[in-house]
């Protein structure tokens, strides 16, 4: 889960879970979900969000 109110389109998703992130119209980042989505990469995507936008949520 993104949270719009955070996200500063810095990318950082897009290189550390790259397939599980875009950018939308607005520039913010956006969850992808998808077989191909690394649990791993997640986590790392959220741990190296600068706002801390991102919470890692399993079903």
């Amino acid at each position: 889960m993104v949270d719009r109110t955070r996200c500063a389109s810095v990318s950082m998703c897009l290189q550390l879970a790259p397939g599980a992130f875009e950018l939308d119209a607005e520039g913010i980042s956006t969850f992808v979900p998808g077989p191909d989505v690394d649990e791993w990469e997640l986590n790392e995507a959220a741990e190296g969000c600068p706002n801390s936008a991102i919470t890692v949520v399993v079903a």
